[in-house]
């Protein structure tokens, strides 16, 4: 029951990846104090269709649906697989076990800093595949090795920020160690950048940076420590399933180049099935995040968040992103932020080449000329991105 509660969270989520332009609203949640008495408002998804939604959930299918998000999900795994067994791969799995995969600059021999990434939700559990073409670029242009930390979702996104973090800990001092950079004599600056629930996990991460400072050497104690977020999105389960629902039905308008209309009744038929089963199952199980949105803005602005620098940034097409919220928090807490809005989406980070994929291995020669994303918007954050560490 546990493992389909935590599948089923991984669908609801699947949105934050995924958005185009969609026919919803954000209205106020009940409003909530802070301990500092700051009002928090978290953005909800409003839907004039609920009730027509809620009188059909008899007609829903959840097995047929589970069976969907199974192969769903198994193509991505399999596109990960072909990405990591080709000779023009250029992530390595740190530890073999898929927690850590690290991409260093071609460009220059020694870095001068680490990112650690944290994708969104589902696509965030491929990051070297979903957004190697953001962070590749941003590596090359700057000379930072780059860290993306895979995360299974689930309910406790504090337990989540917490493992990520350790993954990204123990792959730094495995870089450095291979590259003759002593912690102690030169320690370099760490740059935390996430997308969408990304952002969050590393807001959250942040609360816990003193428990991990007293168990950890002075590698991960020190140095300058600056966050990058990009579309930070706070939303609760049931929201997530809502939007999923209106979104599902536009995901291949992201798409360039051919790939046929059968690639297209391929995935159409995918999410048609896959959607339902997440609404039936959040109903169900009445999920919740911890910490919820409240809790996570509230930590925020009671200090719990430290960091050298801070830059929000936003796209001007996303109605998910709650950055707002995020930044009235950070200013609360003493933290001084850069707001930065661009054209773009909430999908605009990701850049899914399949195509790419495809002719790496005729086995996925269905998938051929299947390109998810906009280069150019991924361009756009690329620029902003070496401002922020060049700056």
């Amino acid at each position: 029951a546990h493992r389909l509660v935590t599948m089923m969270n991984a669908l609801c989520l699947h949105h934050h990846q995924r958005r185009i332009s969609l026919p919803f609203r954000a209205t106020a949640a009940p409003t909530l104090k802070t301990r500092k008495g700051c009002h928090r408002n978290p953005p909800r998804a409003s839907f004039g269709d609920d009730e027509e939604e809620e009188q059909g959930d008899e007609n829903k299918t959840p097995l047929s649906s589970l069976n969907s998000a199974i192969e769903l999900r198994s193509k991505l795994q399999e596109v990960a697989l072909v990405a990591q067994t080709s000779p023009q791969n250029n992530w390595q799995d740190v530890f073999g076990d898929q927690t850590a995969f690290v991409y260093e600059p071609k460009s220059s021999s020694i870095t001068w800093g680490f990112v650690h990434f944290l994708g969104g939700a589902a696509l965030g559990q491929y990051p070297q595949v979903c957004y190697d073409a953001f962070l590749s670029a941003v590596s090359e242009r700057t000379g930072v090795t780059i860290i993306a930390t895979p995360y299974e979702l689930g309910t406790k996104h504090g337990e989540m920020a917490k493992k990520t973090r350790r993954a990204f800990e123990r792959a730094k001092r495995v870089v450095q160690e291979r590259n003759g950079l002593d912690a102690g004599e030169n320690v370099l600056p760490v740059f935390y950048v996430g997308h969408s629930l990304g952002a969050k996990l590393h807001a959250v991460a942040s609360f816990y940076d003193e428990e991990s400072n007293d168990n950890s050497d002075s590698n991960s104690r020190s140095g300058s420590k600056q966050h990058f977020l990009v579309a930070f999105n706070n939303a609760s389960a049931t929201d997530s399933v809502k939007i999923l629902e209106k979104f599902a039905k536009e995901l291949l308008s992201k798409r360039e180049g051919g790939g046929g209309e059968a690639a297209s009744s391929q995935f159409d038929a995918i999410f048609d099935r896959l959607v339902p089963f997440a609404e039936v199952a959040a109903k169900a199980a009445g999920l919740e995040f911890s910490p919820n949105a409240v809790e996570t803005l509230d930590g925020v602005a009671n200090g719990k968040f430290k960091s050298d620098k801070v830059t929000l940034l936003s796209f001007t097409n996303d109605e998910l992103d709650q950055c707002s919220s995020l930044r009235e928090a950070l200013a609360d807490g003493g933290v001084r932020t850069n707001s930065v809005e661009i054209p773009g989406d909430h999908l605009s980070p990701v850049y899914l080449d399949l195509d790419k994929y495809a002719k790496m291995n005729p086995v996925m020669n269905r998938l051929s000329g299947v390109r998810i994303g906009d280069r150019e918007a991924v361009e756009r954050i690329a620029n902003e991105m070496v401002k922020f560490l060049k700056s």
